[in-house]
């Protein structure tokens, strides 16, 4: 394990969420690395972080395996920490883990802010291009009303859209072909929460981008994760042989809206303790935004479409 140093912690804010990133060894430096070229690292607000999430590469042993199972913390994730804020301050039991689809292994504790990203470093990690948070993310928005949703996010001014669709639906093909004066923040997922009345949005990274399965969209150069707008709108995509707009029926968005928060990031299969949630923030949103059917062929003029919705 090298000695950690100042270019070994990354602050990051993540639209309402503030992490402190630490790396504890070579390969989760070069995690980090990877992270602070392909995202506008804003730092947060003094008093407003989060959490502080320790990342080290670690394969665990059987008797770590034993642990894992019994809802423990291993030993070295444990000793990882010393010097830190959470020095024998953390709780030996009751810890919960989720593995993502890139091998990455989550620790978390729900009574303690503290948390262990830890990399198995096989084939298919090593090729992962960008290391993130995603568990945490997923949860720590549920614990601040919102959610994550399978929706790009464009902005024009004071106004934002969320446009939606299912895998391969158009929600990068429409983001790249928005002009300006509108702005593309994110071409396949974002949080969406509640803040005093208003409904906000920001960006997430393309997961597509995150495991190194496509390339960094030209339209979005890098991910602003601090950037929060006001949601105006969401635009359900749909296919077609002519451009066409026309507002969905509160039922209809609910349903459509429920599918975005309930299937994405597909990194994050364990929410079924989330559904609830999921339903309820669907439900506000369809009830408090309109939401359109955005019917769009690969080569029409579909921004004018949106922006005569927005301003009827």
């Amino acid at each position: 394990m090298t000695r950690r140093t100042h270019d070994d912690v990354l602050e990051l804010q993540i639209g309402p969420l503030a992490y402190r990133l630490v790396a504890h060894d070579d390969a989760a430096g070069r995690r980090l690395a990877e992270l602070r070229a392909a995202a506008d690292c804003e730092p947060p607000a003094p008093g407003t972080l989060t959490r502080t999430v320790h990342l080290l590469e670690m394969r665990l042993s059987g008797d770590e395996y034993r642990t894992m199972n019994a809802h423990r913390l291993p030993e070295r994730l444990r000793l990882s920490t010393r010097g830190s804020a959470h020095a024998g301050d953390l709780p030996r039991n009751d810890w919960r883990l989720a593995a993502d689809e890139t091998g990455v292994l989550t620790w978390w504790h729900d009574g303690c802010d503290a948390a262990f990203l830890t990399l198995d470093t096989v084939p298919h990690v090593d090729e992962a291009r960008l290391l993130f948070p995603w568990t945490l993310v997923v949860r720590d928005v549920t614990a601040a009303g919102g959610a994550v949703a399978h929706a790009a996010l464009a902005r024009r001014s004071s106004q934002a859209v969320a446009m939606t669709a299912p895998p391969d639906g158009g929600k990068s093909t429409a983001a790249a072909r928005l002009q300006s004066p509108w702005m593309a923040l994110a071409d396949d997922a974002c949080l969406v929460w509640f803040d005093a009345g208003r409904i906000r949005a920001s960006a997430l990274p393309t997961w597509g981008v995150a495991i190194g399965a496509s390339p960094q969209p030209a339209a979005i150069p890098v991910w602003r994760l601090h950037d929060v707008v006001d949601l105006t709108a969401v635009m359900v995509l749909e296919k077609a042989r002519r451009d066409r707009i026309e507002s969905l029926a509160e039922i209809d968005a609910l349903r459509v809206l429920y599918r975005a928060f309930s299937e994405h990031p597909s990194v994050c299969d364990e929410r079924r303790d989330l559904r609830d949630h999921l339903f309820a923030v669907a439900a506000r949103l369809a009830e408090s935004l309109p939401v359109f059917r955005l019917e769009l062929t690969l080569t029409g003029r579909f921004r004018p479409l949106i922006e005569r919705a927005l301003s009827a």
